[in-house]
């Protein structure tokens, strides 16, 4: 039996810009694409407190697509780290590029942690994908993982290989600054800016 097909739409902004973004399940049992608006990555809280955003210029945003392939969590992983690592590299002073070229590879390298396997386990068996659970203006789960949960999966079996092992996503990001718009993507999800009525491609496909 076909799912029902799912809509949603987002929407909000910054000085200097606005957004909106409008995703459709389609015919399959879960949505598994995912995607990040941070209008302000300088006022973005930081979870793990102490991160120094003095070189966080204002109005700094992030936007991130993250098509999920055999499954939602890789996709769902990114949302919930990638804003973090970009944000700790920029307070480090990185540029726009480098920021990007290393938070890719972060995603890549975390992937293969013990304590992301079970993370990822969790967010396979447990993740709601209803786009109510999802604040307008920070895109990020609200939920959170524990090693209590992680415990409880090994105990099952469920975490005896990895949970990601046919699963993956693209990734597709954008740096907006006062002075730039940098892109960086890994995958066939594609970014074209749309400049005095032309469209301009921001991204290349990797297939």
């Amino acid at each position: 039996e076909l799912a029902k097909r799912k809509s949603s739409l987002s929407y909000s902004g910054a000085r200097g810009h606005r957004w909106s973004c409008s995703s459709m399940q389609g015919w399959r049992a879960y949505m598994e694409d995912t995607f990040v608006a941070i209008s302000n990555l300088k006022d973005l809280k930081d979870l793990k407190g102490g991160l120094d955003s003095t070189n966080i210029a204002a109005g700094s945003a992030l936007f991130a697509v993250f098509d999920g392939h055999g499954g939602h969590e890789v996709a769902m992983f990114c949302e919930r780290h990638f804003p973090g690592k970009v944000r700790a590299l920029m307070s480090d002073g990185e540029a726009p590029e480098e920021i990007l070229r290393q938070a890719f590879q972060a995603m890549d390298d975390m992937l293969r942690l013990q304590e992301s396997v079970e993370e990822l386990t969790w967010l396979r068996d447990s993740w709601s994908t209803d786009s109510s659970s999802r604040d307008q203006n920070c895109h990020s789960p609200v939920k959170s993982f524990s090693e209590k949960q992680g415990r409880h999966r090994r105990r099952q079996g469920q975490a005896d290989h990895h949970p990601a092992e046919k699963v993956g996503a693209t990734a597709l990001a954008i740096i907006l600054t006062a002075e730039s718009v940098v892109c960086g993507n890994a995958g066939d999800s594609r970014a074209v800016l749309c400049r005095a009525g032309q469209a301009v491609e921001l991204s290349c496909d990797h297939k």
